[in-house]
């Protein structure tokens, strides 16, 4: 084999038929020069969990996104349909993590939300992955039959469903 004077070695990559079912980002047989494929192809964007998985009503905090593709410059919303909640800031950490400042509206939909990273035409969608959680509190006192003045103090808000009991005094 004979290489041109300039030392370049020129290759096309020709397209080979789909085997099964052919998704958006597979070949076809066309008999045509891929160029896609001869220019490397698109690397894919996944979202594929959050940490934490979900927030509370009113709440304010930052959320892990895993996945891959990530470049920096990305950004992350956290959306659902007729709504979104709030993106303040999204850090670049590696190709498979961003983090973002998210505030989660006090009214917002109780549901499980989508979460998007995107940067210009590249885009990934980890369906589902952030559960937005009532924000209301409930506190509950249960005096056992006995005295007044003696019983339980529970504490404790509610949100992630356990409490704390002390026994002993309640002052009343």
């Amino acid at each position: 084999m004979r290489y041109p004077r300039n030392g370049l070695l020129v290759s096309l990559l020709f397209a080979v038929p789909c085997l099964g079912a052919c998704g958006e980002n597979q070949p076809t047989s066309t008999g045509q020069p891929s160029i896609q494929a001869a220019r490397g192809g698109r690397s894919s964007v996944t979202v594929t969990s959050t940490d934490p998985s979900e927030g509370v009503q009113g709440q304010r905090l930052w959320v892990r996104v895993h996945g891959s593709g990530y470049e920096p410059g990305f950004q992350v919303k956290i959306t659902k349909k007729g709504s979104q909640l709030t993106t303040y800031a999204t850090r670049y950490v590696s190709e498979g993590e961003l983090e973002a400042d998210i505030e989660i509206p006090a009214d917002a939909d109780v549901a499980s939300y989508d979460v998007v990273a995107y940067k210009g035409g590249k885009k990934g969608v980890g369906q589902e992955l952030f559960a937005v959680k009532s924000g209301e509190s409930a506190v509950t006192v249960i005096y056992p039959a006995g005295a007044i003045g003696s019983g339980y103090r529970i504490y404790g808000d509610g949100s992630d469903g356990s409490a704390t009991y002390v026994p002993g005094d309640c002052g009343i």
